[in-house]
């Protein structure tokens, strides 16, 4: 599951939650980015979302 995969990768505990919203493609919001890493905003992935198209609020 790409939770533990996350999980272990970034050596933090990882939200089930937030995971399955970003693979069921919810909009990105500032709280979901933030329950997934509370050091990233909205605004620092602005140019990432854009280049892969996702979805954001």
């Amino acid at each position: 599951m790409y939770q533990d995969f996350a999980k272990d990768y970034y050596e933090m505990p990882v939200d089930l939650d937030a995971v399955i919203e970003i693979f069921t493609q919810r909009p990105l919001t500032p709280e979901l980015v933030r329950r997934l890493n509370p050091d990233v905003t909205l605004n620092d992935l602005a140019e990432d979302i854009a280049q892969i198209g996702y979805a954001a609020l």
